[in-house]
């Protein structure tokens, strides 16, 4: 059983695998080969392996542990796309299913050439596209829950750069970092250590799905707790409702101030043309105003990443950070971080609040300008 083994490349240890009838692994003096036949025929499976003497291997769940003699244990961490590769398959897009995923927090440690690189944070997405065309198919893979409802979505036409995936052709993996949609941001606007990222979801089951074009691939996957981690389902799921609901009242605050913005620049520009002077005066008092509410919510002062030192962070600031606090970790949320969010909570209502009769003045003002043909009507929702 050596068909496409060279005859120096003499074998040093051979393992099967436990889950797929007839996959077999090959370790020899000059490095690793694979077999989906019971051995009747053989090809490299060397990846990212130096050429080294391979001295053992042991098979433990979805890795494959290989000793080596001069290069240290190396692990392939994900063995599931094994299972279900045919040899005579001609699918131009296929799905793998996902393996289970622990979510164990750890650091991926890039690509050093002196150091081992960890096992990638996330659930590993592996997928195989026999051609990638972005520039006429669009690209897509999406995270749901069980009930249906879409959590995160990467695509080749993504605006934004977080969530842009770029496929490439041939056997390749996408690691999904296990969070949902974060902060929507304003662009320019500056902030210290404040919640951007999604909430990391719970354990539980998911669906991916992979699009390209029409075409549309799901499988499932399956997410499972950190094992060494204390915090009890209860826990987890407070601290993941505490920081939706921290990451929704953001998108709202951060929503207002756009509005706000959108809205001044249309007043300052028909301010110059206005020559009745109660409307003028009007005009005025509501950029005063909404300038006003936008400082309390935003520091407006902000112009570079050092700013924070020289000018004292506002709501959306100190609000975000302690979304940012309660993220880390698998933990309920404390009682003080309960407290200090409910009462930023009111100070921001308070704000938008305010925002809220100012649109109401501004509905009144368009009624006026609407009385003269020469000036436009603001818009707002």
């Amino acid at each position: 059983i050596v068909n496409g083994i060279p005859d120096n490349h003499f074998t040093r240890v051979i393992r099967a695998d436990k889950k797929r009838k007839g996959l077999l692994y090959a370790g020899t003096e000059f490095g690793m080969y694979i077999s989906f036949n019971d051995g009747e025929s053989w090809q490299p499976f060397q990846q990212n392996l130096p050429i080294v003497p391979i001295t053992d291997l042991a098979l433990k769940e979805e890795f494959l542990v290989v000793a080596t003699q001069g290069r240290s244990m190396w692990i392939l961490d994900d063995l599931t796309p094994l299972y279900e590769m045919e040899k005579e398959s001609t699918d131009d897009i296929v799905l793998y299913g996902p393996k289970t995923t622990i979510m164990m927090p750890s650091s991926h440690g890039g690509k050093s050439k002196i150091e081992g690189e960890n096992h990638p944070y996330g659930a590993i997405i592996n997928y195989y596209l026999k051609d990638v065309d972005t520039a006429k198919v669009e690209y897509s893979i999406s995270i749901k829950n069980e009930q249906g409802d879409t959590l995160r979505t990467f695509s080749s036409k993504a605006k934004n750069k977080g969530e842009r995936w770029i496929p490439k052709k041939g056997s390749n993996r996408f690691v999904w970092d296990c969070r949902g949609d974060g902060v929507n941001t304003v662009k320019g606007m500056i902030v210290w250590f404040s919640l951007e990222r999604g909430p990391v979801v719970l354990p539980g089951n998911y669906m991916v799905e992979l699009k390209a074009g029409d075409a549309v691939l799901s499988k499932n996957l399956v997410l499972v707790k950190d094992p060494n981690t204390s915090a009890s389902n209860e826990d987890l799921q407070a601290q993941y409702d505490f920081m939706i609901e921290v990451r929704d009242k953001l998108n709202q605050l951060n929503e207002s101030i756009l509005e706000i913005r959108k809205v001044r620049d249309e007043l300052n520009r028909i301010s110059h043309s206005v020559t009745d002077e109660s409307l003028k005066a009007e005009i005025d008092s509501l950029i005063s105003d909404m300038t006003n509410i936008e400082k309390a919510l935003y520091q407006t002062k902000n112009k570079s990443p050092q700013d924070p030192l020289n000018f004292p962070i506002r709501l959306n600031n100190k609000y975000g950070h302690v979304g940012a606090l309660a993220g880390i970790g698998q933990n309920k949320p404390t009682e003080q971080m309960y407290g200090v969010k409910a009462e930023l909570e009111a100070l921001i209502d308070a704000e938008l609040d305010k925002w809220a009769e100012l649109k109401k003045q501004i509905a009144s003002l368009n009624t006026k300008l609407k009385a003269s043909p020469d000036f436009e009507i603001i818009g707002i929702k």
